[in-house]
């Protein structure tokens, strides 16, 4: 592995081991590969297993046939306690207060080991629903979310690691599903967490046949509500409860919407989570619950994704004949031996939380091996990406892994015992019947199977670009193409590159991108290779700039007639920040959404050289007093000459108290959003601020009605929102702002040619 190369940066910075203070202190790559495959032959029962297996594993790693996730290549052996599993699910957050800062503890904890996490927000109540605790209204399931996409965003860093990401789940029948869609077009809200629709058979035959849909919710009123209600639609209906319809609108208005974001944002994604359900192996034993943030993986509560990728681009052979070939047997092999390395990888990890190592170690036993360098290796066979003679080709590859890892994970269970929830009764799926009858045989027949799902293709991005070889599934991205990550920005060249376009020679057929292709191409390989899979698949339709809403549509409803679980959609150019820009990607997305490329990541990487919009002297401004439950509250909003909002100072409770430190800290952060550098204007960043802060609740409340006041934070919210409201203020602030000489606070006011201090009570008269 050459210095130059972008494999060596990605190996130092995010793979080698290193020290507390961040020294690497592996000298090579065969270093971490040795590292690796000691640690998860450990997991053998006795030292002469060990040393074989280790030496196994060794040959399968520093020779390029298996790739571990990144989890497990920077963390096993390594001393740390991280986990070696990518992702996880929480269960569904209970509808309460409670609960939903239970699941913000769980996912902080499962982040803070590296971990990214899928949550399924359809279990909280809609926006407006009564909360009779505490005499008021819910502020709705994306607003509770949105504290998970801040805990990812800006709280969880782990040191020396990667951040893991989040992915948030809405189902189709819920009512904030029209507000969970319109988020993404607000680059302020979830701006730390990937969203994505459920959707169910019944939604797609009633947009087909242009139907009406219910947006609807279990009856909160119901004595056993608290009990019963676990996120689950048909599992709450077939208790005989009722549910309560609180909105009407035609399917196909719906799919429009969801066909919108995804033409606008690049989301939401769809999950077809009724296939998901019918496919999955371990529904009766224990349930899908939702996708991990890549979507590759349909978890259980609590359930994890343990990775690795057979690199497919290893196994083309005669490639100095005119027909190439591939080496099947040579693929069942080493299949055999990364079904065994992930198995082991499942006794030898950190969990987060018990109950994740109850359903993975002790439960379930899941593992998730995949592939990359597909697109490579059909190159080299110089066959088209999305032809016919490349489902054939494609087909065959993952028929031979389903088979081989299921045979090898049946004599795991011989050698080692079934995972431990496996019933035989209980045990299956429409994917388990697929199998071979030899198979079946082995499972029900024989000892069992050793893991309950066994196959997934993730998207092997930064694990890919350390083999050299292409992503996962996916066709080549570009054979010139830059990518922007907290590296910094690179070049990236395709071998092809050197072989045909820098030397001017014409396109072989067989060379194509990923813009390239039709929808179509893309969609039929993504279904050719699912139906071996028996998890599901990490793949980006991607279509070029020109892209219609007319093009998401046709490419979402074939996804879902070719039979896939999930699908990602992505124009090019339909976000400001993308890791991957085609060579005229540039151009567009500087024309659509300003000259900031990738400037999330240069703000996060270099935060201290932000210069912050310096505070005139004198500031006009509007006092508001708000009767709250912890006090009367003096909330401050100044403007600068521009009538633009400046900053928020909030004054309630007595000096020094925890209140008013609290009041203080909301007036804070945000002045500093509104002092930020942006393209949005302060008074749009205003209004979403007063968004997140209004309708939060907690345990008093004072007024009643409209006016009713739940918590400091909605007092802020209903503020902000008056003032916005009102023309004349917002044409004219007519009060004048400045320090108090007496206590420093802006809050000095002319009242009656007076100055007066309304946090501390100064008047200079």
């Amino acid at each position: 592995m050459s210095e130059e190369k972008l494999s060596y940066t990605i190996w130092r910075d995010r793979y080698a081991l290193k020290d507390p203070e961040g020294n690497v202190l592996e000298t090579s790559i065969n270093e971490t590969w040795k590292r690796v495959a000691t640690a998860v032959a450990s997991a053998e029962k006795h030292p002469t297993q060990q040393r074989g297996w280790s030496d196994t594993f060794y040959d399968a790693l520093n020779q390029g046939y298996l790739v571990p996730g990144g989890r497990i290549i920077a963390g096993a052996g390594s001393g740390f306690d991280v986990t070696l599993m990518n992702c996880y699910v929480t269960d569904y957050p209970h509808d309460s207060r409670q609960g939903v800062l239970t699941t913000v503890a769980q996912l902080t904890e499962m982040m803070s080991r590296g971990g990214g996490v899928g949550v399924n927000i359809s279990s909280l109540r809609p926006k407006g629903t009564p909360v009779r605790k505490v005499g008021g209204t819910s502020s709705g399931s994306v607003n509770w979310a949105s504290i998970y996409s801040i805990i990812t965003r800006d709280i969880i860093q782990v040191g020396g690691q990667r951040r893991g990401a989040n992915l948030l789940l809405l189902e189709d029948w819920h009512p904030d599903i029209p507000e969970f869609i319109r988020c993404k077009k607000d680059t302020s809200k979830l701006t730390g967490s990937n969203i994505s629709v459920g959707v169910s058979h019944d939604l797609m035959n009633a947009i087909k046949n242009d139907e009406d849909w219910d947006f609807i919710f279990p009856d909160t009123t119901d004595p056993e509500y608290d009990e019963k209600w676990n996120g689950r639609i048909k599992e709450w209906k077939a208790l005989g409860k009722k549910v309560v319809v609180h909105n009407t609108i035609k399917a196909r208005e719906l799919w429009d919407q969801l066909c919108e974001g995804a033409w606008d944002a690049a989301e939401p994604g769809l999950i077809f989570v009724d296939r998901i359900r019918e496919y999955h192996n371990v529904e009766q034993i224990t349930p899908f619950t939702c996708v991990n943030p890549c979507a590759e993986e349909p978890l259980e509560a609590f359930g994890a994704c343990n990775l690795a990728a057979l690199n497919l681009n290893k196994f083309v052979v005669h490639e100095d004949f005119p027909a190439a070939g591939f080496d099947y047997q040579r693929l069942a092999e080493y299949t055999k031996i990364g079904q065994r390395f992930l198995d082991n990888v499942l006794d030898i990890t950190q969990y987060p939380l018990e109950e994740n190592m109850a359903t993975q170690r002790d439960g379930i036993r899941r593992t998730g091996l995949g592939i990359m360098g597909l697109a490579d290796a059909l190159i080299r066979m110089r066959v088209r990406y999305g032809s016919d003679d490349s489902i054939i080709i494609i087909e065959k590859i993952f028929k031979t892994i389903r088979d081989a890892a299921y045979e090898t994970s049946c004599e795991l269970a011989k050698e080692k015992g079934a995972f431990p929830k496996f019933d035989p009764i209980t045990y299956g799926s429409k994917f388990i019947w697929t199998l071979p009858d030899h198979i079946k045989k082995m499972i029900f027949e024989g000892d069992g199977i050793r893991n309950s799902v066994l196959l997934t293709l993730a998207p092997t991005g930064t694990t890919s670009l350390l083999a050299e070889t292409s992503s996962g599934i996916e066709p080549v991205f570009d054979y010139k193409f830059t990518r922007v990550d907290r590296l910094g920005q690179h070049d990236i060249y395709h071998p092809a590159w050197d072989e045909y376009i820098k030397t001017k020679q014409d396109f072989p057929e067989w060379l194509v991108t990923s813009n390239e292709l039709t929808p179509e191409e893309h969609i039929k390989t993504q279904a050719a290779a699912q139906k071996y899979i028996d998890a599901s698949i990490s793949k980006t339709v991607n279509l070029p700039n020109t892209a219609t809403v007319d093009d998401v549509k046709t490419a979402y409803n074939l996804s879902y007639e070719m039979g896939l679980k999930t699908v990602a959609l992505y124009v090019d150019g339909s976000r400001n920040e993308q890791i991957l820009y085609h060579e005229d990607s540039m151009e567009h997305i500087k024309e659509k959404h300003g000259d900031d490329l990738g400037k999330d990541f240069q703000l996060s990487k270099d935060v201290e050289s932000v210069e912050l919009k310096p505070r005139p002297d004198i500031l006009r401004g509007i006092t508001y007093r708000k009767k709250t439950p912890v006090g009367t509250a003096y909330i401050i909003l100044n403007v600068d000459d521009n009538n633009e909002p400046f900053e928020v100072f909030i004054e309630v409770g007595k000096a020094g108290s925890d209140i008013a430190a609290d009041a203080e800290a909301i007036g804070r952060l945000i002045s500093l959003v509104l002092r930020v550098p942006s393209n949005m204007p302060a008074s749009h960043r205003l209004m979403l601020a007063a968004d997140q802060l209004d309708g939060i609740g907690g345990g008093k409340f004072v007024g009643l009605g409209p006016n009713q006041i739940r918590s400091l934070a909605d007092a802020v919210g209903q503020a902000i929102k008056s003032h916005e409201q009102a023309d004349d203020t917002k044409k004219t602030p007519t009060t004048n702002v400045d320090i108090c000489p007496e206590c420093g606070v802006a809050s000095l006011v002319r009242l009656e040619g007076c100055s007066l201090c309304q946090s501390c009570g100064y008047s200079a008269c």
